[in-house]
């Protein structure tokens, strides 16, 4: 051994030796560190980039039906959609009911490869003409409601409101409701503008319904709310009522004499939060401040939207529905719907639609020719044989045909003017 190496201590070359070997699992732990905490941040974005990716199959979309109508809803949409945003291919269809919409929102997630739709409807209540009509369109109800048909009617008879076509699963999740978010929002709306919850009461106002069993629904629906937001704002009361602007005008007198009655004996005890039933402002939060001119109370304007809690909402229903089989039933690929008067015309499937391949309407078939009568043997055909009447029922007519027969009519004289009727007298 040479002497430089000799003269080295022995912990020197100890230390020499394990370095690297120290160096290597040093660098090995800080690895597997940093994979353990990169790990939930890549898988989201993973989530995330597999859903927002116009490329790749995805399990289901989401098409957001109702809500402002029009794709110009400012601040409420953007917020909703930014609430949403890479959780999973989102799509809109401004208002409800509205084919052309819908069917544009259906095409884009096509497009995006999903093999499901999921329809969330952002509608106050499920149990509204609108929410049936867009089950008809959707192809989950046979038929539109009469008012419904009636309005899509052209000039030739046939409604021009088409279902939608695709060839995926639809289905479709129930609308706000009772949901625990609506009540939370509307006693967000309420303690804004509250200073004494135990002394003060919120009346909760809503659109009520020309249809006397519409409205009842609605005003026990909302009057749920109220006993919810009572709680969860610990006020002394909170009620509901409804406006119901589109009923006659001796209805919407009452319902507005009703509420201003109501909120003039409440003020008398303590202060009145009012606060509006509407998803966004769309002109009938003016006819509950005209109606309550003039009586004490406080006035939030504030709508449901834009609220955070709604775009949790819309998650939670997708992907709730996301489960469901598909409620797809009626498919007419589309076609106009005949007026009543000429369904008999037409070649009608199970469901009551004109098949894809016949002709929209069927030619008249031929009467088909009397069946041949058997013969029979001379002696059973004579027998067989009706009786004929005599010569003189022939000729005799029955008493009712007398009776039938025009009265005999007068000639007049020859050579003279006929009679004049009356004349005599």
């Amino acid at each position: 051994m040479p002497a430089e190496e000799e003269n080295v201590p022995k912990e020197r070359i100890l230390a020499a030796g394990t370095a690297p070997a120290v160096r290597i699992l040093t660098a090995l732990a800080l690895a597997h560190l940093a994979a353990a905490l990169y790990a939930p941040l890549h898988a989201s974005e993973e989530q995330s980039s597999q859903a927002a990716a116009p490329w790749g199959p995805k399990d289901w979309g989401v098409l957001v039906v109702g809500g402002p109508g029009s794709p110009q809803g400012g601040k409420p949409v953007a917020a909703l959609r930014d609430g949403l945003k890479g959780k999973f291919p989102l799509e809109f269809a401004f208002g409800l009911a509205d084919p052309r919409e819908i069917q544009k929102g259906i095409d884009r997630l096509t497009a995006r490869r999903v093999k499901k739709i999921v329809v969330v409807p952002l509608a106050l209540s499920s149990q509204s003409d609108a929410m049936e009509e867009t089950k008809y369109v959707l192809g989950l109800r046979k038929e539109p409601s009469a008012e419904f048909f009636k309005a899509g009617r052209n000039r030739s008879g046939y409604t021009t409101i088409k279902r939608v076509q695709t060839k995926l699963p639809v289905v479709m999740a129930s609308a706000l409701d009772e949901h625990p978010f609506l009540a939370e929002i509307l006693a967000a709306r309420a303690k804004e503008l509250s200073e004494r919850p135990a002394k003060e009461r919120v009346l909760i106002v809503g659109r009520g319904s020309a249809a006397a069993a519409d409205h009842e629904l609605a005003q026990r629906q909302l009057a749920a709310l109220a006993r919810k937001v009572k709680a969860l704002g610990g006020f002394a009361g909170a009620e509901a009522l409804l406006l119901r602007d589109d009923a006659p005008e001796k209805a919407r007198a009452q319902a507005r004499a009703a509420m201003r009655k109501a909120v003039s004996a409440w003020s008398r005890e303590g202060r009145v939060i009012v606060v509006p039933h509407l998803l966004t402002p769309d002109g009938f939060e003016r006819e509950v401040r005209k109606t309550l001119d003039g009586v004490f109370h406080k006035w939030s304007g504030k709508t449901l939207l834009p609220d955070p809690r709604l775009s949790d909402w819309v998650e939670a229903k997708a992907r709730e529905a996301a489960d469901m089989p598909d409620m797809r039933l009626y498919k007419d690929a589309g076609r106009p719907i005949p007026p009543p008067e000429r369904k008999r015309l037409l070649r009608l499937e199970t469901e009551g639609y004109p098949d894809a391949r016949a002709p929209r309407f069927s030619k008249p078939q031929a009467a088909a020719p009397p069946p041949a009568e058997p013969k029979l043997p001379e002696g059973e055909a004579d027998a067989a044989a009706p009786a004929r009447p005599s010569s003189a029922d022939e000729t005799a007519p029955a008493d009712d045909e007398k009776q039938d027969q025009d009265p005999p009519q007068e000639t007049p004289p020859a050579g003279g003017d006929p009679p004049r009727r009356g004349a005599s007298e």
